[in-house]
Formats: structure tokens, C-alpha cells, sequence
């Protein structure tokens, strides 16, 4: 069983994985990188409140993740911060490093 996250992981993960919604707001545009959309649109795509979608997403706009023009979401990193999500989507594909970045979250809760 892997034991480890690696440290650029690791700080990704703290700095940006704030919430189990920022984990799915974060895999989603991953996922769907051309997606754009207002915060009651990703809301019904996540099946979250409208309200908790738009603060956690303002927090990836305030961390360069996403930009919001108007009232609008996109997913616009930087290459760095890009290969890191890539490697965070990565990651939580394999249990034993999933069960680290769940436990990871959990212990700022």
C-alpha cells in the first residue's frame, strides 16, 4: 500500500481541496475544461445548492483555478496549476492515494 502523498501533492491538496465541493467543482472542470457555466447551472450539474457552488467556486477564482467573467465560471489555471489537477484526478483514481487525500481534507474539517 502506497503511505505517501508527495509533497507537491500534498500542498496542492491543502491549498486548494478545501472542501469535498472544491473536490468536485475541481474534477469537474477536469474533467469538462470547456464547461462554463453560473453558479445555479454547476449547481444542477453537481447536485449542490447554488449558494454553497458560488462561494466555493469565488474561492478557486481567488486561487487562479477558475475566473469568473460576470456571473460565469470557467476553468482557467495556469499550466502548473493544471498538471497538478492532473495529477490530483490521477491520484484519486487509485484507492490507497484516494484514502490519503480523504484524510487529508478530513482533518481540517
Amino acid at each position: 500500500m502506497l503511505d505517501y502523498l508527495d509533497a507537491d501533492l500534498r500542498n496542492f491538496i491543502n491549498q486548494y481541496v478545501t472542501s469535498f465541493l472544491a473536490w468536485d467543482i475541481i474534477v469537474f472542470f477536469h474533467k469538462n475544461p470547456s464547461a462554463i457555466g453560473a453558479a445555479n447551472e454547476l449547481a444542477g450539474r453537481l447536485g449542490r445548492r447554488a449558494e454553497d457552488i458560488e462561494q466555493a467556486a469565488q474561492e478557486l477564482v481567488g486561487k487562479a483555478v477558475l475566473t469568473c467573467d460576470d456571473t460565469i465560471f470557467m476553468y482557467t489555471p495556469s499550466d502548473d496549476t493544471r498538471l497538478l489537477v492532473d495529477r490530483f484526478v490521477q491520484a484519486i483514481n487509485i484507492r490507497e492515494k484516494r484514502l490519503l487525500i480523504l484524510t487529508e481534507v478530513l482533518k481540517r474539517r
